[in-house]
């Protein structure tokens, strides 16, 4: 505002200053403050703070497309305003406006920035690669914009040499290597790689670089503090320093050139290169003075670069498994040493030695060869495992470098050697004994090397005892079960209570073996890493192998549970001890618990012996004992239901049933999944057991030589393998055979006959003198027959109709509402000695005039009416009977006197004439 200028205000409070006389400013009934010097312009409290702040737009290509951005101006007409905007990954949790979100949070929300200048009013945006366009109006009110390209892939950093987790004997090693970044390139003097000079040979927990980078109080999310993706990541706590929790490199850069501060930390600088070059090299040597007694230290290193966007580029000595630099956790929590950007997985380690090779005995064992992908020894009863204090140079170790002399003072045959680090296994021919303790020397003449070149030789290094690191082998055998069969149903298998538990070993034991007695079944769920692993009986009995600094169990909670889906139900395993017996013997009576947590049900169960022997070796720097571990298989079974009940099984006939068959078969069938014995069975009171037959597994079946008319009673007492037993009785009854009855009405009547008469001549089925005429048809044409004085004749111009027959239907004429009974041929009974048979329609095309058919006979009495059903007792649709390329189909209703639409869906009636029309004649198959 040029010129001279005054403004007055009123302060922090509401009201607005008023010109009184002689040109006095009041708040009310104080003076306004004044501004600016003299002058005649005044300002309102509006005017003087509406315009302090400024408003701006924030696009992105992230998840949210804009965020407000406030910008406050710096003082009082300064004309500069600023603001805060961060950015953070598109892809994360980022995606929820939160206008109360804490600036801790690091990109966990997305939120619009709040007015004001502070760092806590800073604006957040998602990015996925950029730009980030700032879209504001200029002072004439014109649109502009800012672009800003966007670069977070850090610079890439190469080390030569020293190869990580390499040896060596000198004491200035040169530092090689090279870093790149071709997206914003690289900033000027930038790099540092970082050598800490301080003596250790352990994990290294002094170089944390404690004041120079900083340093995190929270951990990720996930397991043990990990990170699975940036949107778990917490954030850093802020401080002044370090206001976004991100890592400032102007504070990385502040370690010096080429020095050793304190002789502890040494910095290596890279040869000269220019702001935005993309690419650089170092080739430097560090001359490391390292106090103390000691021949051998751990030497680890990191090297960091900046580019022009402000990544920081770390080198890593792991790039196959890449960590996020900020990734503060760890798989294994006791290797996560300080939580600082520089984690421990990126440094770079090597080894400064100049001590010969030694064993240690404490951690050298039988009953291993090689490393597995976690890097355990992996069991091996062939094998032995030396452990040396340092990685051991591959090529110095040969089948003739040790010797391996057993308990009984033979020398083992050497058949293949590994070399894994610090681990040398041998590989022996024959396997050694549970509780073997060979002695192991290096040979005449041979010599162990490490990778620096140091060398043992036998006569700088005995021989010594090698600790028993094999598992004692177990064995389980079950005996005194109710089983009364052979296999698997035999006393040892099988039981409805009781079983005995032996436990053997082949060496001498610390303690009686733990039993406990599981379901087959069993399993249970663990959350690693985020994901849930399920696990079975087998893992159940492999956690229980192995070496272990204590007892081998599952983690404190375990839910164990028994069965499957939703018939599972938690059970809770009781571990017992068993009792001694002469040798390494123990024996052990199992029977089920009585709480609800602990007891089986009926099923396949299975015994899990674990047991260690008296041996212990040395390994993470803890003792460990060597467990075994061994199971035997066996079925409770306590129960035995009658056939009489729905899952039980079955019998013929059936309990209150009738029967038609003169000798009908008496069948008892068991569903039970042992082997079942009949101990007795009367019929009306007479022994019949010794009279079954059992033409498959629990089902027993008698043909009586006859059977009389009226009621039978049959009483069975049965057991099963288990033992169990079980007493039922059912009655049946024998009846007659029962005739068809046709029901007519007056006039015409479209019946049919559900199978053929016992005979079939016209004057045999048609009996009752109301019965005046019938008309049937067949393929060939009509045939008639009129009973005439009581003799049925022929029409000369239609065919002959001596006999009646299924298959078609016929129209019947009646004089009288009658019921005609009509003996039918039924089921083919297995007395009769008939051979079964199937019965088709022949049809042609047009209309034909067909019957209904039951073919199985088990309808074919008094079911005139009844709807047809198959042999599993389901209603047999039109569509079934007639087939799918019927095109009409009719039935006659004789009491109303017309035809009903038989649709496909409707079910057929015994005792029906159908019309139907068939395009062409390929005949029913009913």
């Amino acid at each position: 505002m040029a010129g001279g200028t005054t403004s007055y205000h009123c302060g922090s409070g509401s009201h607005e200053p008023n010109r009184e006389r002689n040109d006095v400013w009041r708040c009310g009934s104080s003076p306004a403050n004044e501004r600016d010097g003299a002058g005649d312009v005044v300002y309102t409290r509006d005017e003087v703070n509406g315009n302090d702040e400024l408003l701006l737009r924030v696009r992105s290509d992230g998840v949210e497309s804009y965020v407000n951005l406030y910008l406050s101006e710096t003082g009082l007409f300064t004309g500069r305003y600023e603001g805060y905007i961060r950015l953070t990954d598109a892809n994360g949790d980022g995606t929820e406006i939160d206008q109360s979100g804490s600036p801790t949070d690091w990109g966990a929300k997305v939120r619009h920035g709040r007015s004001g200048s502070r760092e806590a009013d800073a604006a957040v945006i998602g990015v996925a690669s950029g730009p980030v366009t700032i879209e504001y109006r200029d002072s004439s009110g014109r649109r502009q914009s800012l672009r800003i390209a966007i670069d977070y892939e850090p610079p890439r950093i190469t080390i030569d040499t020293p190869r990580h987790l390499s040896s060596s004997d000198d004491h200035s090693p040169d530092f090689i290597g090279s870093f790149e970044d071709y997206d914003a390139g690289l900033a000027q003097e930038s790099f540092r790689l970082v050598v800490d000079n301080d003596a250790d040979a352990s994990r290294n927990s002094d170089f944390a670089l404690d004041g120079i980078a900083p340093k995190a109080g929270v951990r990720g999310s996930g397991t043990n503090g990990s990170v699975s993706r940036r949107a778990d990541y917490i954030g850093y706590n802020t401080s002044g320093n370090d206001p976004f929790g991100v890592v400032d490199p102007d504070r990385l850069f502040d370690l010096g050139d080429d020095s050793c501060r304190n002789q502890n930390v040494c910095y290596v600088t890279a040869d000269r290169y220019r702001d935005g070059a993309s690419s650089g090299r170092f080739d430097d040597s560090v001359r490391l003075r390292l106090d103390g007694d000691d021949l051998e230290f751990g030497v680890d290193f990191q090297a960091f670069v900046v580019d022009l966007a402000g990544n920081v580029g770390f080198s890593d000595s792991d790039p196959d498994n890449p960590y996020f630099i900020n990734d503060l956790g760890v798989e294994n929590s006791r290797e996560r040493i300080v939580p600082n950007v520089l984690g421990y997985y990126s440094a770079h380690i090597f080894g400064l030695d100049e001590k010969d090779p030694e064993i240690s005995t404490t951690r050298s064992a039988t009953g291993y060869y090689g490393i597995d992908a976690d890097e355990r020894p992996i069991p091996d009863r062939r094998g032995v495992m030396l452990v040396f204090d340092g990685p051991i140079l591959a090529s110095s170790i040969t089948l003739d470098t040790f010797f391996v002399e057993l308990d009984d003072g033979s020398e083992a045959e050497i058949v293949d050697v590994t070399v894994y680090e610090q681990y040398v296994f041998l590989k022996l021919r024959h396997e050694l004994a549970s509780d073997a303790t060979p002695f192991v020397g290096i040979a005449a003449g041979e010599s162990v090397r490490d990778r620096a070149g140091n060398i043992t030789s036998g006569r700088e290094l005995r021989r010594f005892e090698a600790n028993d690191g094999i598992s004692p082998n177990l064995m389980v055998t079950l005996s005194g079960g109710s089983g009364s069969g052979e296999g698997a149903e035999g006393p040892g298998q099988l039981t409805n209570g009781l079983i005995n538990i032996r436990v053997e070993s082949d060496e001498p034991l610390q303690g009686a073996p733990r039993i406990v007695v599981v379901c087959e079944n069993l399993h249970w769920e663990e959350t690693i890493r985020g994901r849930k692993i399920e696990y079975d009986v087998d893992d159940f009995i492999v956690n229980r192998d192995g070496a272990f600094n204590g007892r081998p169990q599952e983690a404190s909670g375990t839910r164990y549970m028994c069965g499957d889906g939703d018939d599972a139900t938690p059970f809770q395993f009781q571990e017992v001890q068993g009792n001694a017996r002469p040798g390494e013997v123990w024996e052990f009576e199992w029977s089920n618990s009585r709480s609800a947590s602990g007891r089986l049900d009926d099923g396949r169960l299975r015994v899990v012996a674990f047991a260690r022997d008296r041996s212990r070796h040395v390994r993470d720097g803890e003792y460990v004992q060597s467990w075994g571990s061994d199971s035997a298989m066996f079925r409770l079974d306590t129960t035995f239901e009658s056939p009489l009940k729905p899952s039980g099984g079955n019998v013929h006939p059936g309990d209150a049933s009738e029967t038609s068959e003169p000798r009908p078969f008496i069948i008892l069938e068991f569903a039970e999944s042992t082997i079942v014995t009949l101990d007795s069975v009367t019929l009306d009171g007479v022994e019949i057991a010794d009279e079954f037959q059992s033409p498959d597994v629990n089902r027993f079946v008698y043909w009586p030589l006859s059977m009389a008319r009226g009621e039978h009673e049959i009483e069975v007492e049965a057991t099963d393998a288990a033992g169990n037993s079980v007493d039922f009785d059912f009655k049946f009854e024998s009846t007659q055979r029962g005739d068809f009855v046709l029901n007519f009405v007056t006039g015409w009547n479209a019946i049919s006959l559900p199978a053929d008469p016992i005979d079939t001549h016209i004057d045999a089925v048609f009996t009752d003198p109301a019965i005046q005429a019938v008309v049937g048809w067949d393929t060939e044409g009509w045939r008639v027959a009129v009973r005439r004085e009581g003799v049925w004749e022929s029409n000369e111009m239609f065919g002959t109709l001596p006999s009646v027959r299924a298959r078609y239907g016929y129209w019947v004429k009646s004089s009288a509402f009658v019921s005609q009974r009509v003996a039918l041929r039924g089921p083919t009974y297995r007395v009769d000695g008939a051979l079964p048979g199937l019965t088709d329609i022949p049809t042609a095309n047009g209309w034909n005039f067909v019957g209904v058919i039951d073919i199985d006979g088990d309808q074919t009495e008094d079911h005139f009416g009844v709807t047809l059903r198959d042999s599993q007792n389901n209603p047999v649709s039109a569509r079934d009977y007639l087939g799918a390329n019927f095109i009409r189909a009719y039935t006659w209703d004789a009491t109303f006197n017309r035809f009903e639409v038989l649709r496909p869906s409707d079910t057929m009636t015994i005792g029906d004439g159908v019309w139907v029309y068939f395009s062409d004649g390929t005949g029913i198959a009913p």
